[in-house]
């Protein structure tokens, strides 16, 4: 499961479909909100050197996500983007 705020690559997609993934997505204006309330731990998975680029592990409770891509390859944003 990933989780950011947009619309993703085909490549995205397909990894999901072919993995069995999941891409979330959550409103981004009130994020500093949401990392107060409703996020618990955070940590670097992998690749730290890249900063927000890197692999990381956030456990959150109550946090609002709706599915954007999921694990047949559905896409929310096909309809709008192509």
């Amino acid at each position: 499961v990933t989780l950011a705020k947009g619309n993703r690559s085909r490549q995205v997609t397909n990894a999901c479909k072919k993995y069995g993934g999941f891409y979330l997505g959550s409103i981004g204006g009130p994020a500093a909100i949401l990392a107060k309330n409703c996020i618990r731990n955070v940590e670097v998975l992998d690749n730290e050197e890249d900063g927000m680029e890197a692999v990381w592990k956030i456990d959150v409770e109550n946090f609002p996500a709706f599915i954007v891509v999921d694990d047949k390859g559905d896409d929310f944003f096909k309809e709008w983007l192509g």
